[in-house]
């Protein structure tokens, strides 16, 4: 049987937010950002830009309403001008997957060698569907052989996944003093549908944006 380690990022003082500091460094020309703060809901970069964007999923990774207007807020005193623009993108959530969430390990990528050696497989599952919290109970189980034939160790990464309705997201711009530009469906500006797999969402500051 492979060795268990588990990690939980479900805890709202450590949230992930590399791919805000680092796009932050892309637009400055920096090898490096400096980061001060708790977390995504209170990140401090100590300048301004003209857009800033979350990627990867950076907003579903807030499941609470206070960190999401926390969040907001931070953004809302990054952006230059009124007219600074923040991008980012969720799932747009498909109801009959979460639904048959059944919590079963499913692969989504098969085994592949490593530079060093060892070899990995991933697996996904949704342990739970929250339907009041809208939170998916989210793992990523990575199974890691050190040589051809030796038992794997199994690390599982555990956070949770809140999902949201173009209304809701909406509503919460609206409140943290932003307007919606528009909605995309895709990555390639495809138009928001009930198939569509994401909700890009470019929004720019309103006229309560800024105090």
């Amino acid at each position: 049987m492979p060795r268990d380690r588990t990690s939980r990022s479900t805890s709202r003082r450590r949230l992930p937010s590399a791919a805000l500091c680092s796009s932050s460094a892309a637009v400055r020309g920096a090898s490096c950002c400096p980061w001060r703060g708790r977390g995504a809901p209170y990140f401090d970069l100590g300048a301004k830009y003209p857009l800033v964007i979350a990627p990867f999923r950076v907003f579903q990774q807030l499941p609470l309403v206070d960190d999401q207007l926390r969040f907001l807020a931070a953004v809302a005193g990054h952006l230059a001008a009124r007219e600074g623009r923040f991008i980012f993108d969720v799932f747009n959530p498909t109801f009959a997957k979460l639904v048959e969430a059944d919590g079963q390990e499913r692969e989504d990528t098969p085994e592949q060698r490593l530079p060093d050696g060892r070899s990995f497989r991933r697996t996904a599952r949704v342990a739970r569907v929250r339907w009041v919290d809208q939170v998916s109970e989210t793992e990523l189980i990575y199974y890691v052989s050190a040589r051809p034939g030796a038992t794997p160790e199994r690390f599982v990464q555990a956070f949770e996944m809140r999902w949201y309705l173009r209304a809701e997201l909406e509503h919460l711009l609206a409140r943290a003093g932003f307007r919606i530009r528009s909605v995309y469906g895709d990555f390639a500006r495809g138009p928001l549908t009930d198939g569509s797999p994401e909700q890009v969402v470019c929004s720019e500051l309103g006229r309560r944006g800024r105090a």
